[in-house]
C-alpha cells in the first residue's frame, strides 16, 4: 500500500473549512427555472450564494429540498449536492450518455433541461473552485 492510498480522505467539512467556504440561503417560493416543479407539497427552494474568502468568488444557483429537511442548506449540503452533479455531468460523453446513466428518457424534453442546467452548473462550479479544486471535491473528498 502507497503512502498516499493509506492517507486518510479530507472530509467534505474540511475541505470548506481549507477553503474558507460560506453559503448564504434565502427561501423563495418557487424556483424560475421551474426544474423542480413537480416536487411533493412542502418542499423549499432557496437562492444560495456560496463564498469562497480567499478569492472572494462566489457562485448563485438555485437548491430544493424535499418536505423532509426543515433546515436551510448549508455550505456541506449545497456542494455535496454540486460535485455529484458535476461527477455524473465529467463522467458522460454528451446528454444521452448522462441520461442513461442516470435512468432518464432521451426523449424527455425535462431530461434535456436538466442536463442542460448541469452543464452550466459544471462550468459555474469550475469558475467558482477551479477546475483542480472541483476535481479534488468530487474524487478525492469525503462527502456525506
Amino acid at each position: 500500500m502507497t503512502a498516499a492510498a493509506s492517507a486518510p480522505r479530507l472530509t467534505l467539512r474540511a475541505f470548506i473549512a481549507r477553503h474558507r467556504i460560506s453559503a448564504e440561503a434565502f427561501l423563495i417560493d418557487e424556483r424560475p427555472d421551474s426544474l423542480m416543479a413537480d416536487m411533493p407539497a412542502g418542499s423549499r427552494h432557496w437562492r444560495v450564494v456560496l463564498h469562497e474568502s480567499k478569492s472572494r468568488h462566489q457562485m448563485t444557483l438555485y437548491f430544493s429540498q424535499g418536505p423532509a429537511i426543515e433546515r436551510e442548506p448549508a455550505a456541506e449540503d449545497v456542494l455535496d449536492c454540486l460535485a455529484s452533479d458535476w461527477s455524473s455531468y465529467d463522467n458522460a460523453r454528451d446528454f444521452a450518455a448522462w441520461a442513461s446513466d442516470l435512468g432518464y428518457d432521451t426523449d424527455s424534453r425535462k431530461a434535456e433541461a436538466i442536463w442542460r442546467a448541469v452543464c452550466r452548473q459544471a462550468h459555474q462550479l469550475e469558475r467558482f473552485l477551479g477546475a483542480a479544486l472541483v476535481r479534488e471535491l468530487a474524487y478525492n473528498v469525503e462527502r456525506l
